[in-house]
């Protein structure tokens, strides 16, 4: 049985797996015109959000969206 420091951070790695892989889908989807016109690299947001995982994903959604 589970208790609730167990769920507290279970919650808390299925929060910074949602909010990376949201972070990777919306880099992904956004077309090359819409990276231009906001005068940023797209595999550059990338490579950060790849390696610098919940930090990096924060700081584009912050940055970008």
């Amino acid at each position: 049985m589970l208790g609730g420091f167990e769920l507290v951070i279970i919650g808390f790695v299925f929060g910074v797996l949602g909010l990376w892989g949201w972070s990777l889908v919306d880099v992904l989807g956004r077309s090359d015109a819409q990276w231009k016109a906001i005068g940023q690299e797209k595999i550059l947001w990338l490579l950060v959000i790849l390696f610098a995982g919940l930090p990096g994903s924060i700081g584009y959604l912050l940055a970008i969206r």
